[in-house]
Formats: C-alpha cells, sequence, structure tokens
C-alpha cells in the first residue's frame, strides 16, 4: 500500500470516530437537556430566610412574632416565640429554656400536662397570684397540692384516692408543723407548732416544734404534750 493510500485509510478512520463521537456527543446533549428540564418541572424546595417574624391580624396589629433575642449579656441570641394580646401585652413567651405565661384571666395562667391517655397529670399555676403546684392519679384526682396560704405561708398536703387529706405540711409565721387526718369520725394529729387554746382558761399559747396535740374528730383539744 502506498503513501496515499495509507494517509485515505487513516482520514477515512478518522471520520468514522468523528462521526461516532458526534452521535455520542448529540446523545449526551440530548439527556442533558432531558434533565435539565425534568428539574424546571419540578418544583425546587423553597426556604424562607428572615431574622424575625411577625403576625399580625386584619387591622395590622402584631398578635405573634418569632424573633431572636439574647438572654444575659454576652450571651448566644435564641429563637423566642411570643404571643401578643389585643392590647399589646405578652400573653406567652417560650424559647429552648423558659415558658411564661401572663396572668391575664380572674385566676391566673394555668399549664396542664396530660399522660398518654389524656389525663391531666400535673397542674402548674397562679390562682390570685399565688403560685400552685397539683400532681393528679391515673384517675385524675388530685392527690398532692403544693401552694400558699391565704396568709402567704407555705402548705403541702397530701390526699387520698378520695381526694381527702391525710397529710398536711405547713410553715406558719415561721413555725413548722405537721398534720395527720384520718378518715371522718376520726381524730387528727399535728406535729409541731401551733397556735393552741386552753380549754379551762382560754389561754392562748404557741406549742414549739416538739410537741404533739391530739384533735378529736369534732375538733376539741384531746391531749397535747409537752
Amino acid at each position: 500500500m502506498d503513501d496515499l493510500s495509507v494517509v485515505i485509510a487513516r482520514l477515512e478512520k478518522i471520520e468514522k470516530e468523528n462521526r461516532r463521537m458526534k452521535r455520542a456527543g448529540l446523545l449526551c446533549l440530548l439527556a442533558a437537556g432531558c434533565v435539565l428540564v425534568m428539574g424546571q418541572a419540578r418544583p425546587a424546595a423553597r426556604a424562607v430566610e428572615a431574622q424575625s417574624f411577625v403576625l399580625q391580624d386584619a387591622s395590622g396589629a402584631k398578635r405573634a412574632e418569632l424573633v431572636l433575642e439574647a438572654g444575659a449579656p454576652g450571651s448566644q441570641p435564641s429563637p423566642v416565640l411570643r404571643f401578643v394580646d389585643a392590647k399589646g401585652g405578652d400573653t406567652l413567651s417560650m424559647s429552648s429554656t423558659r415558658l411564661e405565661l401572663a396572668g391575664k384571666s380572674d385566676l391566673g395562667p394555668d399549664i396542664l400536662l396530660d399522660d398518654d391517655k389524656g389525663t391531666a397529670r400535673v397542674d402548674l399555676g397562679l390562682e390570685h397570684s399565688e403560685p400552685f403546684v397539683i400532681l393528679n392519679d391515673d384517675k385524675g384526682v388530685v392527690r398532692e397540692d403544693l401552694g400558699f396560704s391565704e396568709h402567704g405561708d407555705p402548705i403541702f398536703v397530701m390526699n387520698d384516692d378520695k381526694r381527702a387529706p391525710r397529710v398536711g405540711l405547713e410553715v406558719a409565721g415561721g413555725h413548722p408543723s405537721v398534720r395527720v387526718m384520718d378518715g371522718a369520725g376520726f381524730p387528727s394529729a399535728v406535729l409541731g407548732s401551733m397556735s393552741l387554746v386552753t380549754t379551762s382558761t382560754g389561754a392562748q399559747r404557741l406549742t414549739s416544734a416538739a410537741s404533739l396535740v391530739l384533735f378529736s374528730a369534732d375538733g376539741d383539744l384531746l391531749w397535747s404534750a409537752p
């Protein structure tokens, strides 16, 4: 084979390779075009980015907001969700570390925690500006009640399954006492300090923290020591 034949054969081979490459390139372009069209037809995920969100009512008044706020000076800001009433006062504020309810009702704010059956097991709130914590059993009966008396003294009461008080702890005027109460028709006992009136003389005295006093079912004094 002469040199010309060799060159022609090489050129034909190159042309065949070029045609093959062109066809492959065209297929690649068609495939890329299909992918592009499919990508455009599929709705892309949308993300809204902002430093705060404000919810307004029909009149344009702010009723809720989601913002970033720093707690202590120098601390990193954290998300805070806040609800606002019609007058612009905060009614609920929630962050990753704090849940705060503003007492706007007649009694005050109230937080209920239910179990998996929907029974309220924990009740935390304010009643006439006084805090309380109530623990219920699985039937919703109040078994433990922690709060304050009308004089501002702390009280802790434990009830039976009929919600009748059985044990009460109180610190009245700085003087501690424990009261044990049985069912109806039975006497009760008080261990600790309490104001006691002597039946014979009518004199009133404050017993010591080491005192034990027994009462009848009617509340009359039966015995005390010392």
